[in-house]
């Protein structure tokens, strides 16, 4: 479990939370970048740092839709 201690102070800022597991951590950070390249995956995949086929993996993980 990643605790406040962990994470940028910004981050605790905006959330009104103590403690994030990687794969919330990791889910936002994916929204946010699909939402930084207005969809597109293959663009976000890039920013991320993997493959595509790992992103769209990752979507279906979290429900995040394709």
């Amino acid at each position: 479990i990643i605790g406040p201690e962990d994470l940028p102070a910004n981050l605790l800022q905006q959330q009104n939370i103590t403690s994030f597991t990687l794969a919330e951590v990791e889910k936002a950070h994916i929204k946010k970048m699909l939402l930084h390249t207005g969809g597109n995956k293959t663009k976000a995949a890039q920013l991320l740092d993997i493959g595509v086929a790992t992103l769209y993996r990752k979507l279906e993980e979290y429900g995040l839709g394709s």
